[in-house]
């Protein structure tokens, strides 16, 4: 008679195996979404094996992280231009002035501020000159045809120009010795009778 079998063999945990979820090697950043003030930049990967029969479940398989913190650059900012000054001469050139201000300071590397004042050449005509005239002649003998006056003369020193005042060669005053006058008075009517 033969032996009982001494093994017994039965199949058993005749369940699936579970199957780890796996992924690949993360690809590189994309490109940041803003280049100053605070972007995002994400990276991922793919599954290669699904989790399978209560597997370990798949890791994040996006990667977002922080970029470009650096502030922004702000360039300057001014206002309107205001009405020029006066001109500094009526003529023969002067300059007049206007000016603006900064509304906002460039900052973080902005673009600087452009120039705040605007100076501008103006009134280049010539200024008018008045003749001049060297030293007066001495006064000449009391003219007593010509009711006691008397006049003396000069020359011209600088000749007027645009539009100065012209020269005045002579000047006549009334005679200062009135008994010129008087005595020609007394010729004229002497033979007068009372």
């Amino acid at each position: 008679k033969k032996c009982p079998a001494l093994d017994d063999t039965q199949s058993c945990n005749n369940n699936n195996c579970p199957i780890d979820c796996q992924v690949c090697q993360w690809s590189t950043f994309g490109l940041c979404s803003a280049s100053c003030g605070g972007g995002t930049k994400t990276r991922s990967r793919t599954v290669t094996t699904p989790a399978q029969h209560g597997g370990q479940a798949c890791p994040a398989l996006t990667d977002t992280q922080s970029c470009n913190n650096n502030n922004c650059p702000i360039d300057c900012q001014v206002g309107q231009w205001t009405t020029f000054c006066p001109c500094s001469a009526s003529c023969g050139g002067g300059t007049k002035t206007r000016s603006r201000t900064v509304t906002t300071p460039a900052q973080h590397g902005g673009q600087a501020c452009p120039a705040l004042t605007d100076t501008q050449s103006c009134n280049n005509n010539n200024c008018p000159i008045d003749c001049q005239v060297n030293t007066w002649g001495e006064w000449g003998a009391c003219d007593t045809a010509n009711n006691c006056r008397r006049q003396r003369t000069t020359t011209v020193k600088i000749p007027a120009s645009n539009g100065g005042k012209p020269c005045n060669l002579t000047q006549v005053e009334d005679c200062q010795i009135p008994d010129v006058c008087d005595l020609e008075c007394e010729l004229q009517y002497k033979d007068w009778g009372p």
